[in-house]
């Protein structure tokens, strides 16, 4: 027997172990598919369908899967009315939609807008001082409420005080008048009632002359009817007057 005769016969008798049919058929006429040696047919066959077939602990059954369906909801669910309720996911998304919506619509577009278009921002209790430049209208003056309080702004009769001005030695204004300046004074009047001319400072240094002309300070013409003003209560502060060429009589005027 040679070789291609050899592998004929095997195929015919590999065959003749198969069914000659479609469908269930006689067990006697199939091969065994069990180590047993049990042949296949009705009584033992094989489960093949989702029925048949046990299903794993935690699968997803069909109650189980229309449960999630029910949790997730449908786009026809209406937003839900609280955050807290019993909703469906979708009903909550479309919530938190319109949450959404309504804070966009409180936000201005860029750019500067009237009070009415803006959104409104209060400072910390604790911040610091906002600078602010800049002149007011008389519209912003008369719209800006004005604190009030007990003090009263007192008003002073002028005081007139006859000194002596030395040719000898600088003096400031308290040396001159023989007393502390009032604190309500914040201007002056000097009057000379002599031919002879004084200088004066106000920057508290002492004032000097090479005759006839001054070499610092300012120098006050005699006979002066209307009197030389002096403002401030820091030039009052250093204030200081000396004759150029003998003693003058003067009167000094404080204003508040």
């Amino acid at each position: 027997m040679d070789l291609i005769e050899l592998v004929v016969n095997a195929r015919r008798m590999l065959v003749a172990r198969f069914p000659k049919a479609e469908g269930d058929v006689h067990s006697a006429t199939m091969l065994p598919i069990d180590p047993t040696g049990v042949p296949y047919g009705p009584a033992n066959r094989l489960p093949v369908t989702a029925d048949d077939l046990p299903l794993p602990a935690g699968a997803a059954t069909s109650d189980a899967q229309e449960a999630t369906n029910a949790l997730l909801g449908s786009a026809a669910d209406e937003a839900a009315e609280t955050d807290t309720g019993s909703a469906s996911v979708v009903a909550l998304i479309k919530r938190s939609l319109q949450g959404w919506t309504t804070l966009h619509g409180k936000i201005p577009s860029i750019g500067r807008k009237a009070m009415s278009g803006s959104v409104s921002v209060t400072l910390a209790s604790d911040h610091a001082a906002v600078p602010v430049s800049g002149a007011l209208t008389d519209t912003q003056l008369r719209a800006a409420s004005v604190p009030t309080s007990d003090s009263r702004h007192e008003t002073h009769a002028p005081v007139q005080c006859d000194v002596t001005v030395t040719v000898a030695q600088a003096k400031d204004l308290a040396t001159l008048i023989g007393a502390s300046v009032p604190a309500w004074a914040t201007a002056a009047r000097l009057y000379i009632g002599s031919a002879s001319g004084v200088v004066y400072s106000t920057d508290g240094t002492d004032p000097s002359y090479v005759a006839p002309d001054p070499v610092h300070g300012v120098p006050l013409d005699a006979y002066d009817r209307s009197g030389h003003p002096i403002f401030g209560a820091a030039a009052l502060s250093g204030l200081k007057l000396r004759a150029m060429a003998a003693d003058v009589k003067c009167c000094i005027e404080l204003m508040g």
